[in-house]
């Protein structure tokens, strides 16, 4: 178990046992980060809020598809998201990580607008089910959050929904994020290719599953018209026999590492540390090839993140306190953290932190060739675990 405010020196690792199709384009982006994840490893930094209020949407949606909002009216809409927000922001007080976070309407700029996409999306599919069930007589069926996996098991995960119709099989995928982005070499936007391949793996798994191949796969927004993905059966037959490859792949090398030397340095032969695989990962403070790329990286991109020694701890007029530290990630350079709420529950680490140890900030607001960074909602304070603390001293 991870102590609020101390850095464990590594997490563990175990061989996959199972993969989502929503968790394969993240396997072949960061395998470290995916095993973590799937070993349920605990989070050492929070979730992105916008990810938080995903869930929420998400729930809305499967709801609204299921004839669960009533008559779709706007009124009944917005009172259960009210009530699924709350949910999730209970779950997020009872995180020393997460409770700064809540409100989410806080920690998101753009909350109204997602908020007021969701529910007039909700309300959509929430009178188009209504009309859609009330058409008995064409034999329909609705299904949500169907289990579909490979013939060995290794491959499974959850249609958000399956329409059956008179022209066939739909697979439908609800996104509450941004879904298309713009393509490198042409400029055009396209459908994002992690979604596409999470449809079409689906697709190959629920004919594993049922013996049946869908008509249509659908990507459903929050905002516009239903976007179609293309496909044909032998493609989706050969990605999943891809993710099939790959799970064997990722259990082969952790087999080899437990073997040989399961030391911090040869776990971290997972690892891919880029700013883009980095950014939103909440395991990067105890990656150790994260730390050393950014002591010897400092482009545009990484996330803003400082660990080092600490010189001086100031308590400032306004309550809040500064840390003056020698960077280890910047090398020969000292910088001012201002601004850090004292609260043992804001900060566990700033209880027991002082001059001389080892520390590392998490999120912060700033620029290092500027000397001084500030706290931001989703800041996080570490203190060194102490044989850490010994090594850097050492």
């Amino acid at each position: 178990m991870v102590q609020p405010g101390i850095l464990p020196r590594t997490l563990p690792i175990h061989p996959l046992k199972r993969i989502s199709p929503s968790r394969f384009v993240s396997l072949g982006e960061c395998a470290l980060r995916e095993v973590w994840t799937a070993n349920r490893q605990p989070l050492l930094l929070p979730a992105s809020p916008v990810a938080k209020l995903g869930t929420a949407i998400h729930k809305l949606l499967e709801l609204a598809g299921k004839g669960q909002l009533g008559e779709g009216t706007a009124q009944e809409v917005e009172s259960v998201w009210t009530l699924l927000v709350e949910q999730v922001e209970r779950e997020m007080q009872a995180s020393w990580l997460e409770k700064s976070l809540v409100p989410l309407k806080k920690a998101i700029p753009d909350y109204e607008v997602r908020k007021i996409r969701a529910c007039r999306r909700a309300e959509e599919i929430a009178q188009a089910a209504s009309t859609f069930h009330g058409s008995a007589e064409n034999g329909s069926t609705d299904r949500f959050e169907l289990w579909v996996q490979s013939n060995d098991g290794l491959i499974g995960g959850s249609i958000d929904h399956v329409r059956e119709t008179e022209e066939g099989l739909i697979l439908r995928d609800y996104k509450s994020g941004y879904v298309m982005h713009k393509d490198e070499l042409t400029g055009e936007l396209k459908v994002k290719q992690g979604y596409q391949v999470q449809l079409k793996l689906y697709a190959a798994l629920y004919e594993t599953t049922f013996g049946q191949w869908p008509v249509r796969l659908e990507i459903i927004p929050l905002q516009g018209e239903n976007i179609t993905i293309s496909f044909n059966p032998s493609e989706c037959t050969e990605l999943l026999n891809k993710v099939v490859a790959s799970l064997y792949q990722v259990n082969r090398k952790i087999a080899e590492i437990s073997q040989f030397d399961s030391t911090v340095a040869n776990i971290d032969l997972l690892a891919l540390p880029t700013p883009n695989n980095c950014r939103f990962c909440s395991f990067r403070p105890a990656c150790k090839a994260y730390q050393q790329i950014r002591n010897i990286s400092d482009s545009c991109g990484w996330p803003r993140d400082v660990w080092g020694s600490v010189i001086k701890i100031q308590n400032l007029g306004n309550g809040k306190l500064n840390l003056n530290l020698e960077l280890s990630n910047y090398p020969n350079k000292s910088i001012n953290i201002r601004g850090l709420d004292p609260n043992p529950a804001r900060h566990p680490a700033l209880q027991i932190i002082q001059t001389g140890d080892q520390v590392a900030l998490y999120n912060l607001l700033g620029n290092g060739s500027t000397g001084a960074f500030l706290e931001k909602f989703s800041t996080v304070v570490y203190r060194f675990s102490p044989r850490e603390q010994n090594e850097c001293g050492s």
